[in-house]
């Protein structure tokens, strides 16, 4: 059973981000999306694979709509990586 729309765990990221969107990938309900926004436009949008289990980033801070919609094939990162 998926856990996606649990973003309680996330919110700790970045302070002063809200959920915005949440997806499961298009038929694989092991890969969930989960998107932020801030109130400046920013945003990041979380991809988190249950197997083999990781969490990873993908972050901008103009034209989320346009992230939201390729987020299947955004360029994910490490948190370290992505938030330097």
């Amino acid at each position: 059973m998926s856990t996606w729309n649990d973003t309680s765990g996330f919110m700790f990221a970045m302070e002063g981000y809200f959920a915005s969107d949440l997806k499961d990938k298009a038929g694989d309900d092991t890969i969930h999306y989960y998107g932020f926004l801030n109130k400046y436009g920013n945003w990041y949008i979380i991809e988190k694979s249950d197997t083999p289990g990781t969490i990873r980033y993908y972050k901008g801070d103009s034209d989320y709509s346009t992230a939201w919609t390729g987020r299947e094939t955004a360029p994910y990162n490490y948190f370290h990586t992505i938030f330097k």
